[in-house]
């Protein structure tokens, strides 16, 4: 004989189906989205180092004035335990003004350093062929076979390529943002790199370690003394040194992998919050599903069934239906999810060819944690109602307790108010879950609503906060007749991040840093520092030089209104006392260019243009990750909400009927019954919806703050709040009219029959 509980699961299925697709949807949007996230940003940070070493990228460039002579070069090398390779470059100018950096394939084929990725086509072989970026022929519509005109000739682009030390476009290291439209690095053959001239040529140079074991501290040391050395070695010859960039800060390597490690925070909050909607609809499930089977469970255990064999068949439908969402969301994340967001850096950066990893954080992350959170979970709300008498079970009460003592009511009371106190008494379990699934329905919606006001009131704060128009960093002490106002500069670390000192000569009246007031051995912080790690006036901040065991205390005397990259204030005095030992930079904050300062002292000029590039090129590259994550959370959020509807209504579906049965038409019933429910719904969401707001804000600084360098600190405009309240309440009235037209379906005969 078939045992009846193995029939029961297929009519279980049939009768729950939308239930149970819901908490499919649930899972299958956690495992793929936050899994194939995972898995591409997994695996173009381990193909990026692998990279490294495959494509034999450099560990430092310089530029000389002339061409070294080959016994400098091996004095060079020896010293230094370094190997120095030749690789020459010619800048020209194509398409209105954009800048071409022009190298020889042979030169890095033969030396093996900074090598290249063909990512279509082929290598140029004849002469008057090239080949470009990728990503800057992706910009400007530049096909493989069209043809770029330099210098009034024509040249065939037979391929795009990726170069190891080029993953992203800069074209100075001391540019504030990288050019990928109007900037683009070019290699062609021996005798067309001939055709350009050596009078045009940038005596290029790159090296490498020969130890590849150093420690980042080791690197570190050895990165100061060859800057130096090379310095010394090439003045002493004749020769002068145009520029050095080691790899640590060359942000055409460097870049383009910081922005891919910090992006990981904003999917841990995601997930966490679609964590936590996923246990709220399993919760409620379960939990419904013993309700509205209490008599058949009380018949079952009159029976003489085990509760291990109820527990078995009630833990069968959810384990079934999260085992298979999650095993199409490790497909879905390998495949379609995980190229897409792949795509999203590709849009972004020159980066090279990719392979992808198997990541066991993703499958701990998104599938073996919440499906076992799932599972305990289920477990012990099935025990716990298990335990109820099967009395309790067999008239239809699912609680521990005998049956509840009724609240009397006054006669005085009209019949129609008296029934909507008895169904909202009889609905405070209800009226709690409303509003803690109305909390999380939220987070998760307000969650996706505020990612990109929160890009755009940041960019704007940044351009905002730009100290002067012009900011000029010298490489060292030069005087100006330009109107301008001096400082010194140093960066250093705290916990992860950089922090930037600047050593200002004026401290009370600045013509730049309005109303800031710096006490003297005292330091001011800007309001980013502040809200990333709380510091407040009196406390004391530890800064220390990366690989390096020195430390530097600084008394924090006050905030500064400026939300810029964290910033420290201190005078000039102090700034020398503290970090005279330190390689620190001059600059000046100007309202024009320092024209009568030469090009060759200046390191860095930060513009106001540049301030808003920086600004545009977050929005464009996160914009698009966020777009996807609105998508999501707005499908989270309907599931969500029609999930609480159901219950909501199915809970309450036998009074109903009962209503009918008394002779109550459906307008009647709306106006006892459905209204009550409305009251209890707008209650939740008048709680849920400034709450979730605090909420959200504690978490985004918690996630945010811990996992990003730097800070974007969280903006909810007060319209997200409305938009939020009207989503949610009118979510609640059409699930609500749905669930009405299935409930003035069901046969009266049903209510009598489920009478005790």
């Amino acid at each position: 004989m078939i045992n009846p509980l193995f029939k029961k699961i297929h009519r279980d299925f049939k009768k729950g189906i939308g239930k149970y697709l819901i908490l499919f949807a649930f899972v299958l949007i956690l495992v793929s989205l936050v899994s194939g996230y995972i898995i591409g940003n997994n695996s173009m940070i381990k193909s990026y180092y692998a990279n490294m070493e495959n494509y034999r990228v450099e560990d430092g460039n310089f530029q000389a004035t002339f061409i070294i002579n080959d016994s400098i070069l091996q004095k060079i090398e020896e010293e230094n335990d370094i190997k120095v390779y030749y690789l020459p470059y010619v800048s020209k100018k194509i398409n209105n003004d954009h800048d071409l950096r022009i190298y020889n394939i042979s030169d890095r084929q033969n030396n093996n350093v900074d090598l290249f990725d063909v990512m279509k086509g082929r290598i140029p072989s004849n002469d008057y062929e090239i080949a470009l970026d990728r990503l800057y022929c992706e910009n400007n519509g530049i096909e493989v076979g069209d043809y770029i005109t330099i210098d009034n000739k024509q040249y065939l682009v037979t391929s795009y390529v990726s170069l190891i030390d080029y993953q992203t476009l800069f074209k100075n290291n001391a540019d504030t943002m990288f050019q990928s439209s109007t900037f683009s690095i070019a290699l062609v053959n021996d005798s067309t790199f001939s055709l350009f001239g050596p009078t045009n040529l940038t005596q290029n140079y790159v090296y490498r370690y020969n130890n590849r074991n150093l420690t980042d501290k080791e690197i570190n040391q050895k990165e100061q003394d060859i800057t130096k050395y090379i310095y010394v070695n090439l003045l002493s010859s004749g020769n002068h040194l145009e520029n050095i960039v080691v790899k640590s800060n060359n942000q055409s390597i460097n870049f383009s992998i910081e922005d891919i490690k910090g992006d990981l925070a904003t999917l841990e909050l995601l997930c966490l919050l679609i964590g936590l909607g996923v246990l709220l609809v399993f919760s409620l499930s379960i939990k419904n599903d013993i309700v509205n089977d209490s008599k058949a469970i009380g018949t079952l255990k009159a029976l003489g069934y085990h509760n291990s064999d109820i527990l078995f068949h009630y833990l069968i439908l959810p384990t079934l239906t999260t085992f298979l969402s999650a095993i199409i969301g490790n497909i879905l994340a390998y495949t379609v999810m995980k190229d897409y967001f792949v795509s999203l850096y590709y849009h972004s950066y020159s980066l090279m060819s990719y392979t992808t990893y198997y990541s066991a954080k993703a499958l701990i992350v998104t599938t073996i944690i919440p499906l076992a959170s799932i599972f305990i979970m289920n477990v012990i709300i099935i025990m716990h109602y298990l335990r109820v008498p099967i009395l309790n079970f067999l008239h239809s009460r699912v609680e521990l307790k005998g049956k509840k003592k009724v609240k009397q009511l006054s006669n005085k009371i009209k019949f129609t108010s008296r029934f909507r106190l008895r169904v909202a008494f009889s609905n405070i379990g209800t009226f709690i879950s409303l509003i803690i699934g109305s909390l999380v329905a939220c987070l998760i919606l307000l969650f996706g609503l505020i990612l990109m006001p929160t890009l755009n009131h940041y960019k704007d704060r940044v351009v905002e906060s730009q100290i002067a128009p012009y900011q000029t960093i010298l490489k060292s002490d030069v005087e100006t007749n330009i109107p301008a106002e001096k400082y010194l500069v140093v960066t250093l670390q705290y916990d992860e991040d950089e922090i930037t000192v600047y050593g200002l000569f004026k401290t009370n009246d600045s013509s730049f840093l309005k109303d800031i007031n710096i006490e003297p051995n005292k330091a001011v912080i800007n309001s980013t520092l502040y809200e990333k790690y709380l510091l407040k006036r009196n406390d004391t901040i530890e800064l220390y030089q990366k690989y390096s065991n020195d430390s530097y205390k600084l008394d924090i005397s006050g905030v500064y209104n400026n939300e810029s990259t964290l910033t420290i204030f201190i005078d000039s005095n102090t700034f020398i006392e503290t970090f005279g030992t330190l390689r620190y930079l001059y600059g000046y904050w100007s309202n024009e260019p320092l024209s009568d300062v030469s090009d060759d002292f200046i390191y860095k000029v930060i513009t106001t243009k540049d301030v808003y590039g920086f600004a545009d090129q977050l929005i464009d590259s996160f914009g698009r990750i966020v777009h996807i994550y609105v998508v999501a959370v707005i499908i989270l959020f309907a599931l969500l909400i029609l999930m609480l509807s159901k219950t909501v209504m199915e809970k309450n579906t036998l009074q109903i009927s009962m209503l009918k049965i008394l002779g109550y038409n459906q307008s009647e019933i709306s106006t006892i019954y459905t209204l009550t429910i409305g009251i209890m719904v707008l209650i939740s969401v008048l709680v849920a919806t400034p709450i979730s707001g605090l909420l959200l804000s504690k978490l985004w600084w918690v996630v945010m703050g811990s996992r990003m360098k730097g800070y974007i600190p969280v903006y909810i405009p007060i319209w997200i709040y409305f938009v939020v309240f009207g989503a949610l309440v009118g979510s609640f009235i059409l699930s609500f009219l749905i669930e009405k037209i299935k409930i003035k379906k069901i046969p009266l005969s049903i209510a009598l029959k489920n009478q005790e």
